[in-house]
């Protein structure tokens, strides 16, 4: 009984942990910065960027825009800029079908966008969106970025500000040039750029959610049920069946 007991305290361990425990870690940055001409875009945040371990030297990029919005090809900026800690070379991969690699090479010079500041790297357009500001881009953006040396999230870093003196405490720390409002597949509000400052927020599913809450207290009830009956069912002592014979 004891083996059992155990054998299943370790099952349940292994299933409740791993069950509650996030995949990888991640940061969410919020776009909340609106440089168009006028500051035309309204209340924010206009989209996330979502970073993920994914490797002692990678880390998985998402980018999603507010729904109705989409990625343009203006010549204001690009779809998304960013810089790295010590602006090592990098690799991209998973790119999302249409878009195109910017600056990869440390040292090949900054990038800038109108009012978010100067970037090291970024991701165009390319075929994904029209010219101008037509035929907007409105799913979401993947890639991976990888180095040679260790990199996380948190080796994203900011400009020292923006062009029209915007930025957080690490600076803006992505940018994204967009159009407003798309209307079957036709931009039919105002293009501009977009930037998120830092730092970042951890996601929801970095805290148990409560299903796994109540998984546990399950389990913990099971195990003392079993305990419990263990006691009831155990044989007297020898001593205490003589003395009741």
């Amino acid at each position: 009984m004891r083996k059992f007991l155990f054998g299943l305290a370790s099952g349940l361990a292994a299933l409740i942990f791993g069950y509650a425990m996030p995949a990888s870690a991640s940061l969410i940055y919020n776009f909340t910065i609106d440089d168009s001409t006028g500051q035309v875009f309204g209340t924010g945040p206009y989209g996330t960027v979502t970073l993920t371990q994914d490797g002692t030297d990678s880390v998985d990029v998402k980018v999603v825009l507010k729904s109705g919005e989409g990625f343009v090809n203006t010549g204001a900026g690009e779809s998304v800029l960013f810089n790295l800690t010590g602006y090592p070379n990098i690799t991209i991969t998973n790119l999302t079908t249409g878009f195109t690699l910017g600056n990869t090479t440390s040292g090949a010079g900054l990038t800038h966008e109108d009012g978010t500041g100067y970037w090291e790297y970024y991701i165009g357009c390319g075929t994904a969106c029209g010219s101008g500001g037509s035929a907007p881009y409105t799913g979401e953006l993947d890639f991976t970025v990888t180095t040679v040396g260790p990199l996380a999230p948190g080796n994203f870093i900011g400009t020292t500000t923006g062009g029209n003196g915007n930025h957080g405490s690490k600076g803006n720390v992505f940018a994204s040039d967009i159009c407003s409002t798309v209307t079957n597949g036709t931009c039919t509000g105002q293009t501009g750029d977009i930037a998120a400052i830092g730092p970042g927020i951890d996601p929801p599913d970095s805290v148990p959610e409560p299903s796994s809450l109540r998984l546990l207290s399950g389990a913990l009830l099971g195990l003392g049920y079993l305990r419990r009956r263990r006691r009831i069912l155990a044989p007297l002592p020898r001593k205490s069946r003589s003395a009741l014979a």
